[in-house]
C-alpha cells in the first residue's frame, strides 16, 4: 500500500465519523436545550401552582380566623346576656320580698345583731381552747 492509498483509506473512514458525530453533536444540543425549555416551563407551573396553594391556605385561616372571631364574639355575647339576664332576676326577687314582707329590714338587722353575737361567744371559745393547749404544752 502506498500512502496515496493510506490517506484515502484514512479520508474515506473519518470524513463519514466526522459528520456524523457533527450530526449527533448538533442533535444531542437541540434536545438538550427543548429539554431545558421543558423544565423550565415545568418548573414555572410548579412555582404557580404552589402559589395559587398557598395563597389558598391563607384564604382559609382567614376564614377559620373570621368563623372563630365569631363564635368568640357570639359566645361572650351570649354571656352578657344570661349575667344580665340573671342580675335582673335576683334583683326582682328581693323587691318581690321586700315588698311582700318577706324580706324585712328590721328582721336582716337583728339577725346580724345575733349573728354578731355568736362570733364573739365562737371567738372567746377559740381563745380558751388556745390558751388551754398552750398550758398543756408547759
Amino acid at each position: 500500500m502506498d500512502l496515496n492509498q493510506i490517506i484515502l483509506t484514512i479520508l474515506t473512514v473519518t470524513i463519514p465519523s466526522l459528520i456524523t458525530y457533527l450530526a449527533t453533536t448538533k442533535s444531542n444540543q437541540s434536545k438538550i436545550k427543548e429539554i431545558e425549555a421543558i423544565n423550565k416551563l415545568e418548573t414555572e407551573r410548579l412555582k404557580y401552582n404552589q402559589e395559587l396553594k398557598y395563597k389558598e391556605l391563607e384564604s382559609t385561616i382567614e376564614k377559620m380566623k373570621l368563623e372563630h372571631s365569631n363564635e368568640i364574639e357570639k359566645m361572650h355575647l351570649s354571656y352578657q346576656l344570661k349575667k344580665e339576664e340573671a342580675s335582673s332576676q335576683m334583683t326582682a326577687n328581693l323587691t318581690k320580698d321586700f315588698l311582700t314582707g318577706s324580706l324585712d329590714l328590721s328582721t336582716i338587722t337583728s339577725s346580724i345583731d345575733q349573728l354578731s353575737v355568736v362570733q364573739q361567744k365562737v371567738n372567746k371559745l377559740n381563745n380558751k381552747s388556745n390558751t388551754s393547749n398552750f398550758l398543756n404544752k408547759k
